[in-house]
């Protein structure tokens, strides 16, 4: 477990990813949402398709303490989609039919704002729909 936090530590997606996954599912750590939405939001800020899939399920669940936000999980989910993962698009797809018309607009919106600057920052502005 050290040597997997430190390679997260020093930068690697696929540790982060992985460590996000450990204290989610609770596989060899106690389960612990909150490093769980910690390390899995330090994937997908890299561009980790999958990551950036786990962190808008965490959105939708309000998961690790974070408030329920369909808009910010459709549109994280979106990235992932847009990456070519055809089964994430069939849980984004479940997702976006649960929200108003309003709410995927937005949620296209930020997706395209996270791709133009190339960082999922722009999930941390307080604009709720």
């Amino acid at each position: 477990m050290k040597l997997l936090e430190a390679e997260a530590n020093s930068g690697s997606e696929e540790a982060q990813l992985a460590l996000g996954n450990l204290y989610g599912y609770g596989q060899g750590v106690p389960v612990n949402y909150a490093k769980a939405v910690f390390w899995t939001r330090k994937a997908a800020a890299q561009g980790n398709a999958e990551a950036e899939f786990n962190l808008g399920t965490m959105y939708a669940s309000g998961l690790g303490g974070l408030q329920v936000d369909y808009v910010k999980a459709c549109a994280l989910m979106n990235l992932a989609v847009r990456q070519n993962k055809k089964y994430e698009e069939y849980r984004y797809n479940l997702i976006s039919m649960e929200m108003t018309v309003d709410q995927v607009r937005a949620a296209k919106v930020l997706s395209d704002e996270m791709i133009k600057a190339g960082s999922i920052q722009a999930l941390d502005r307080e604009k709720g729909v």
